[in-house]
């Protein structure tokens, strides 16, 4: 398994960080307000998983926001 670290700052999409396909990415948070971008390059319709490991403590429970968007239709949420 491949693991890439994050790169600080990827706090805007125009920063993120490339997400190979089969890697995995391991990062920090450093505060509520600390958001993570990520880009993963598609070449193809079909279908891709993402899993997403966060820690489960009730103080962490409010930190974790996850979306997708797809940049070739103006970046609108899936």
């Amino acid at each position: 398994m491949t693991i890439i670290y994050e790169i600080e700052a990827n706090d805007w999409p125009v920063d993120a960080d490339d997400l190979p396909f089969g890697a995995t990415i391991q990062g920090n948070i450093g505060s509520s307000y600390d958001y993570d971008y990520y880009r993963l390059a598609v070449q193809s319709a079909g279908y891709v998983q993402l899993q997403l490991d966060v820690p489960t403590t009730d103080l962490e429970t409010n930190y974790f926001y996850f979306s997708l968007s797809d940049d070739t239709l103006g970046s609108d949420s899936l």
